[in-house]
């Protein structure tokens, strides 16, 4: 996990993002954006196809900059190719984190966004 970004203020979105491409795990897809160029996956979660969550960057802290609304927003990343193939054991993950970081925030109104046509993948920078 990478720490010492800039903190985020106020939380406002929780974005669920699938990585566009499976399987790639975690340490794949941290190695990539490495590869990319880029400082981490810029993402706060990664859920893998058994549905085990790892943290890549402090939950308080900014996403991604390229990121939509980076600065008010927590960023998961779903190993899965789109969000309608999702596994069971991977919506449960996601349910019992959004719902841990929904109590971690209880002063704030937060929307859970799904985009359909985002992936992590298609984020990367091209070389």
């Amino acid at each position: 996990m990478i720490d010492n970004f800039k903190e985020r203020k106020r939380t406002n979105y929780i974005y669920i993002v699938p990585m566009g491409v499976s399987p790639m795990s975690y340490e794949e897809f941290y190695n990539k954006c490495w590869i990319a160029g880029l400082f981490g996956t810029g993402y706060h979660y990664f859920v893998a196809d058994t549905g085990w969550v790892s943290e890549d960057r402090e939950e308080d802290a900014w996403a991604d900059n390229r990121f939509e609304n980076y600065d008010k927003a927590i960023y998961i990343c779903v190993e899965a190719d789109s969000q309608k193939d999702t596994s069971q054991v991977q919506e449960e993950a996601i349910s019992r984190l959004v719902n841990d970081i929904m109590d971690r925030h209880p002063d704030e109104s937060i929307e859970v966004v799904r985009p359909k046509n985002w992936t992590a993948i298609s984020m990367l920078p091209r070389h």
